[in-house]
């Protein structure tokens, strides 16, 4: 990897972190995005595969092999994708408060911002983490192969 891709998940880490701390902020002060049904196994899938998330990211920019990585990759993608259809099943938000942190002004903009948004972005989540488990799989064990050969 190059210096600037090694940057970049370094960047990604940073963006990452806060809208994770966007989360945290709403489940501590209580605003109701999170219902009751927000217990310890939801908060673990919701805030777990991030936090994996930010190791692999830092692995990557650390170590600087994509391939080597791959396989927390896969890791990461199964993490993301049980995540979201456990939380899809369960459904612990409440998307009428998404904004309640937000400056007044912005808060129109996110008028799109409804359950049923919410569980579509889980279903998606859900089957394009499935797919990228699976490219990243056949792509690990492609690449594998070949710089078996070399």
């Amino acid at each position: 990897m190059t210096i600037g891709e090694r940057a970049g998940e370094t960047f990604g880490l940073f963006i990452s972190l806060l809208i994770l701390v966007f989360f945290v902020e709403n489940q501590v002060r209580g605003t109701g995005f999170f219902t009751s049904a927000f217990k310890l196994p939801e908060q673990v899938l919701f805030y777990g595969p991030w936090f994996f998330g930010t190791l692999v990211s830092l692995a990557r920019a650390v170590y600087g092999r994509r391939n080597a990585i791959r396989p927390l990759e896969i890791l990461q993608a199964s993490f993301w994708m049980v995540a979201a259809f456990w939380l899809l099943s369960v459904f612990p938000f409440n998307f009428a408060h998404f904004t309640t942190l937000l400056p007044n002004a912005v808060q129109p903009a996110f008028f799109w911002a409804t359950d049923t948004v919410g569980a579509i972005i889980l279903v998606l989540m859900g089957i394009g983490n499935l797919a990228n488990m699976v490219y990243t799989s056949v792509l690990y064990a492609t690449v594998r192969a070949q710089l078996l050969v070399e």
